[in-house]
């Protein structure tokens, strides 16, 4: 993922024509880290910024359209920012953990030390209403199958009242 975010910057400046003078705003986002390594060690002279407004809508709209093409469904995954959202998509990750958790931002300590025990409790609770689900459905079918051959229904008696 870094190096992804180091490629897209690289080719960007090279969109743009970059040359030495030209003043580029960063975000100060940490992930963006691995730009400003790459700046650094390229002297490439950059600004920290702070994205906001039209800018700052426009991200979010495109996260959202991202997040819901990975398959985030719910209704209260919108723009706004904020503890809604994190857990609009916590419990996203916790539902397929496994396959999830590369989304997350793991860099944070409070990951390691609490919110990754979490996803994985949670995820097993998932794991086990899936089974249980399965299993109702699939007694409910064999009820059916079995009322169905000792019941049996002429097409004629069904059709009969018309």
């Amino acid at each position: 993922m870094k190096e992804h975010i180091v490629k897209i910057t690289i080719d960007a400046l090279r969109a743009f024509n970059h040359t030495k003078g030209d003043r580029i705003l960063l975000c100060r986002g940490n992930c963006f880290d691995p730009v400003r390594e790459y700046f650094h060690e390229n002297d490439i002279y950059y600004e920290p910024a702070i994205v906001e407004g039209k800018l700052q809508d426009a991200v979010e709209g495109k996260l959202i359209q991202h997040l819901r093409k990975l398959g985030v469904s719910s209704r209260n995954l919108t723009k706004e920012a904020g503890i809604q959202r994190y857990f609009v998509l916590f419990d996203w990750v916790c539902r397929d953990f496994p396959n999830r958790e590369r989304f997350v931002k793991t860099g944070f300590p409070a990951w390691k030390k609490k919110w990754k025990n979490i996803a994985i409790r949670r995820y097993k609770k998932y794991q086990r209403n899936v089974v249980q689900k399965k299993s109702v459905i699939e007694r409910r079918a064999k009820e059916i199958s079995k009322n169905m051959l000792e019941k049996p229904i002429s097409v004629r008696d069904a059709f009969s009242d018309r």
